[in-house]
């Protein structure tokens, strides 16, 4: 398996979908782990608005900071700005792209 043809091919279908749907992009919740880190950075490899949120809610701390690395990762990559809102139990990070 040809690894940059596979990234290619799912951004694509993301892409497709997303066009399809007429949605402007993607919401991911990023938990730190592998599977939303990939995710999140092939949703951003569209082009199309991503909104990653990292959800601090029955989380161990250091899952937390890892989604922080991953939302830093996208950030510095693909260009998004930051929103951090607060809720009673939960801390939300958003990313825009700008």
């Amino acid at each position: 398996m040809e690894v940059s043809k596979t990234i290619d091919y799912i951004v694509s279908w993301l892409l497709d979908y997303s066009n399809q749907s007429k949605t402007k992009g993607f919401v991911v919740g990023v938990s730190g782990g592998i599977d939303s880190a990939v995710t999140s950075t092939l949703c951003a490899k569209t082009g199309k608005s991503v909104i990653a949120l990292n959800m601090h809610i029955r989380q161990k701390p250091e899952q937390f900071k890892l989604a922080e690395t991953q939302i830093s990762f996208l950030k510095k990559h693909f260009g998004y700005g930051q929103l951090t809102l607060s809720a009673e139990d939960a801390n939300f990070i958003c990313l825009c792209q700008s």
